[in-house]
């Protein structure tokens, strides 16, 4: 497996360095989002002198673009709600509302506030050498938000109503976009990420290389996310349909068919001749509730091994179960039954100096 091989490499490169090796530590999705309980407990032992990562600048380097997205977001509100006070201020003073403080509801009039403050609030940005289209895609994502906010109190935008944007926390994910193609795959395993690098991926993507590489596809913008201890990659792209329309087209003369979907009956096909066909639905619920019954019934019939073990009695794994015992006349030979029994095959001892018979389980 990939970490496996992984710390393979690492191994090797440590040992060709005349290091001794005192611990591997692996953590699948790990390193990315500042999460990793196994490198802090490294960090923290103070007999730990060298620590040796395959990728050095991409230790946290997904965690990191994710902060920013986050630190940008944040800040573009905070504008957004400073204006709104200077306004409500300046309405106080009787000034005109022509000349009230505009507001940056605007992607572009955020990130030209972010261009000239961010050398001087935030520093690292500049220093780490973070990839300037996560900040630009930011402002966009805040800028829609306002615009989604306004056209859903005005009837513009369908559905349940939505409320002023709120302040981005960690708590809510970590995620950041880039726009056009910035990030792209260079093969079917590899993805390059401005500001990161070359990062492998799980899935295969021939699919998509090939479309890109004749033509057929255009990535327009994608997005990184990390989910249950993974990062995952989205692209956003315009395909030429031409060639899967075509796969999928059904000429004139074709057979004709019309499809009634129910309840009772997942669906009913009449086709042009008269025939009727019913289609009955998997009945996934009554499935899983037998393997419920089944496992529950396995439980029940097994008692907590420390319960029994407090009590002086044989488990259920160690108690045995339909051995099958015979008394032959002591004449010091040995013989070995079968038992039908669970517990698997049965021997039994017979001497001269032990009982008449003795029954054990393997």
């Amino acid at each position: 497996m990939a970490p496996e091989r992984q710390a393979g490499r690492v191994v090797t490169a440590a040992t060709g360095m005349g290091l001794t090796i005192s611990d591997v530590v692996t953590e699948v999705g790990s390193g990315l989002n500042g999460r990793r309980p196994k490198l802090a407990r490294l960090l923290r032992d103070a007999s730990v002198s060298v620590i040796v990562v395959e990728h050095r600048d991409r230790l946290a380097r997904l965690g990191r673009h994710a902060g920013l997205s986050r630190v940008v977001e944040n800040f573009c509100l905070e504008k957004v709600k400073a204006a709104l006070e200077q306004r409500e201020a300046e309405k106080t003073y009787g000034v005109p509302d022509k000349d009230l403080t505009p507001v940056p509801w605007s992607a572009p009039a955020l990130e030209r506030l972010w261009r000239l403050e961010h050398r001087d609030r935030y520093p690292w940005f500049t220093e780490e050498g973070l990839s300037s289209r996560v900040p630009k895609e930011a402002c966009r994502v805040r800028a829609a938000g306002f615009k989604n906010f306004f056209d859903s109190r005005s009837g513009k935008r369908k559905g349940r109503k939505i409320g002023f944007p709120d302040w981005r926390k960690r708590k809510h994910g970590s995620r950041f976009r880039y726009d056009a193609d910035r990030a792209r795959p260079e093969s079917p395993r590899i993805i390059r990420l401005p500001g990161v690098g070359k990062v492998r991926t799980l899935e295969d993507m021939s699919w998509l290389t090939d479309r890109i590489a004749d033509g057929r596809a255009r990535v327009v913008g994608s997005t990184v996310r990390e989910q249950a201890g993974r990062w995952w990659v989205s692209f956003q792209l315009e395909i030429d349909r031409t060639g899967i329309n075509e796969k999928r087209a059904v000429s004139s003369d074709a057979p004709a068919c019309g499809i009634d979907v129910g309840v009772k009956t997942f669906a009913t096909i009449v086709d042009d001749d008269g025939t009727v066909t019913e289609l009955h639905a998997p009945k996934p619920l009554k499935a899983a509730l037998r393997k419920l019954r089944k496992a529950g019934k396995a439980v029940s019939s097994t008692r907590p091994a420390g319960t029994a073990r407090a009590c002086g009695r044989p488990t259920a794994r160690s108690r045995p179960r339909d051995c099958v015992a015979a008394a032959v006349p002591s004449t010091g030979t040995s013989r070995s039954l079968a038992g039908r029994g669970r517990a698997g095959a049965v021997s039994s001892t017979i001497g001269t100096s032990t009982p008449p018979a003795t029954c054990s389980t393997r």
